[in-house]
């Protein structure tokens, strides 16, 4: 077997021969590692499902008009009459004058939900009673 030495900072190369083989007892493996008990997992909380009926509703006026600016956007929780957007009324209907100076007003949510769709976008021409957005309403559950 060779072996490199080092004595005073350099280097010596030796051979090295092993007379007797070690006793096989004076060999010892290292320990074992403890035995690691682990528990079971623990299932992760689980929030009961909502059993509460629900259904989409659309959002709609009865007038012709242009979307003015969108307030909500999908995933907002609404509250009955909150606003979802703002709309100008078409003059020939409110009688405004050629600069578009007539009525105005807000869309509002029929009721208490999520709003699950934006139909429309600023700019865009509506008709009387066009979908302009749904909501999933919660109703009471019924016994």
């Amino acid at each position: 077997m060779k072996l490199r030495v080092t004595v005073d900072g350099k280097p010596y190369d030796v051979s090295v021969e092993v007379l007797e083989p070690a006793a096989p007892s004076a060999i010892k493996p290292p320990p074992s590692p403890p035995a690691v008990i682990t528990a079971p997992p623990i299932p992760a909380r689980v929030e009961p499902q909502d059993t509460t009926p629900a259904s989409v509703e659309d959002v709609s006026i009865s007038i012709a008009g242009t979307i003015t600016q969108i307030k909500a956007k999908v995933g907002d929780a609404v509250r009955p009459h909150d606003t979802i957007m703002s709309f100008a009324a078409s003059s020939a209907i409110t009688g405004g004058d050629s600069k578009g100076n007539g009525l105005s007003g807000a869309v509002h949510a029929p009721s208490a939900g999520t709003i699950t769709e934006i139909l429309v976008k600023t700019g865009d021409k509506i008709t009387p009673n066009q979908p302009l957005a749904r909501v999933r309403v919660r109703r009471p559950a019924t016994s």
